[in-house]
């Protein structure tokens, strides 16, 4: 498992949750943020929420830090070019940035065709400077098809096609994956 998280403080606990739990073999905590591009990028924080830091200003008055950011496809080919056609999952929930790590993976996805389980927030997509539309087309050019995750007292799995992806009215504290 190779496990990317930008936020230094972040970081140091996915590290410390790691080592506490000697999954040390098994994953890899990588202190970078997924991009569509390699280089330097701003990661905003939220003050009260570490699961909200964001890697675009959603003008709210967030301090910000550069991190570094790498494709997934450039990453693979550099620190494990063996394992990229062993990819079984992806799993990324980060901030309405995911148009961008997508781009950033087109090879791994095209090449592998991984389970991709990925967060669909069209507002916070909208406010990152992306198109929800234009997200879910990428995937489903590529073969994609999408399902609504419900989470009741156990997972719900439903097919569901992009239209009505984007026609739903969303909640927030609702999940689709």
């Amino acid at each position: 498992v190779f496990a990317f998280e930008p936020d230094p403080d972040s970081f140091r606990l996915l590290s410390r949750n790691i080592s506490m739990n000697r999954l040390e073999r098994v994953v890899v905590p990588v202190n970078q943020a997924v991009g569509a591009a390699n280089g330097q990028a701003c990661l905003y924080r939220s003050r009260d929420n570490l699961g909200d830091h964001r890697l675009f200003d959603s003008g709210d008055g967030r301090a910000r830090i550069v991190v570094q950011c790498v494709t997934v496809d450039d990453f693979l080919k550099e620190h494990s070019p063996e394992m990229a056609t062993d990819v079984k999952l992806i799993k990324m929930d980060i901030q309405g940035f995911e148009p961008m790590a997508c781009r950033g993976m087109l090879g791994l996805l095209n090449s592998v065709g991984p389970v991709l389980i990925t967060e669909f927030q069209p507002d916070t997509i909208l406010s990152a400077g992306r198109l929800p539309d234009e997200y879910l087309q990428l995937l489903e050019e590529i073969g994609y098809r999408f399902y609504l995750v419900q989470h009741t007292n156990k997972a719900l799995l439903t097919g569901v096609e992009k239209e009505q992806l984007l026609n739903r009215a969303w909640v927030h504290d609702e999940h689709v994956d």
